[in-house]
């Protein structure tokens, strides 16, 4: 898709197009299609978020003072965004360009994300949401329309935007600050990041060996992405016995659903959660509080990164704790945990006891293959299991 001629790839075309259209606020999620796109979007308009409904509040308040937004997605976003569209911009008629990256489409080898995926232009039109589709580099005029007829028309607008349309000429370097952690308001304490020794890969075997030894009766939840690959990948090498729900879809679920579990079955529960996954639905920590069951035990790996998306920085790694943010929505129990022994010996310890564990761990991901399983078969193995 690279132009030869001109030297323009079709991220120098929406950047520009972006520019033209006087876009004053870029709001994006993580996506590993437009990690390309977003590298190149002007720092000073750019706003990281960690869900998209987020992003629906904040581009009416800019819109009302003035400006000019545009909101950068993946499209199961919308399943997260529907009422908030149907209900905010629909009857305030605020306009609110969206750029949708489709997965579920050309190129997908998830199968989780093609059912949602095939359904994007049904759902669209349901909620009478004016769309383009750009499939190739002659097609990004209609992401340029996307962003005038919202703006012309006060509407909510979508360009669906195939894995097929970027170019991928170059590898994307995300640039690192340096990571604060704030521990000002816990018992420990502050950390620097050469405090943090421990990989992911190392946290979760620890878990898996603590819960074959003190807890096999358990049940395991594990975050969807790379977490749940290298999961699978340390169950396999250990032939471990262990319950284990493996997320292939849902992200930001996963602790919700160790809570419904936890509320139905009298087993201890443990949910491996991250720091992306709970800063994109943080309302979980609420209902927690409100059930307080003593038998779930969250182990919140926090790498500071969206490492199943292109390895952006979480709000985390640029100092928001989680230890601290559990704390303020009353979770009682919670432990800072910085190495292997320290895992283990949280487990031994609370096997009685409602759990939060903020594990800090090193940035990376390990060489590990899919998960193997449909999700049927995953619900159903552990089903039979309970």
């Amino acid at each position: 898709m690279f132009d030869e001629l001109t030297g323009i790839t079709t991220e120098n075309q929406v950047i520009n197009i972006i520019k033209d259209n006087d876009i004053d606020l870029v709001l994006n999620v993580p996506c590993g299609m437009m990690k390309s796109l977003i590298s190149q979007v002007p720092e000073e308009i750019l706003l990281p978020l960690s869900r998209e409904s987020v992003g629906i509040g904040i581009a009416t308040g800019a819109y009302l003072a003035g400006a000019k937004p545009l909101l950068l997605i993946q499209n199961s976003g919308l399943g997260n965004s529907i009422i908030n569209l149907a209900s905010l911009h629909e009857n305030y008629e605020i306009p609110l360009p969206i750029l949708f990256s489709w997965r579920g489409k050309e190129n997908e080898n998830i199968v989780a994300q093609k059912k949602f995926g095939e359904s994007m232009e049904s759902l669209l039109k349901a909620l009478e949401i004016p769309y383009w589709i750009s499939k190739n580099k002659d097609d990004a005029i209609n992401i340029d329309l996307t962003i005038k007829t919202a703006y012309e028309q006060n509407k909510i607008t979508g360009c669906l935007i195939s894995p097929v349309f970027w170019d991928k000429h170059e590898k994307i370097t995300v640039n690192y600050t340096s990571r604060h952690i704030n521990n000002i308001k816990i018992e420990q304490d502050a950390l620097n990041e050469t405090d943090i020794t421990m990989s992911r890969y190392d946290a979760i075997e620890t878990i898996v060996d603590s819960l074959d030894k003190y807890d096999p009766e358990s049940v395991l939840v594990c975050n969807l992405g790379i977490p749940s690959m290298e999961l699978y990948d340390i169950i396999q090498n250990k032939n471990s016995k262990l319950r284990v729900f493996y997320m292939l879809a849902g992200f930001g679920e996963a602790s919700a659903i160790g809570l419904g579990l936890s509320m139905f079955n009298k087993r201890n529960i443990y949910v491996i959660d991250g720091d992306g996954s709970l800063f994109h639905n943080p309302n979980v920590f609420d209902a927690i509080h409100s059930v307080s069951p003593k038998n779930l035990k969250i182990l919140a790996i926090d790498n500071g990164v969206h490492s199943s998306t292109g390895n952006q920085m979480t709000a985390s790694y640029l100092g928001i704790d989680l230890q601290t943010l559990a704390k303020a929505y009353g979770l009682e129990n919670t432990s800072r945990i910085l190495d292997s022994d320290s895992i283990a010996d949280c487990v031994k310890d609370n096997f009685n006891n409602p759990l939060f564990a903020h594990i800090l761990v090193k940035k990376g991901n390990a060489a590990v293959s899919e998960v193997p399983f449909s999700c049927v078969d995953i619900k159903e193995n552990l089903m039979n299991r309970l």
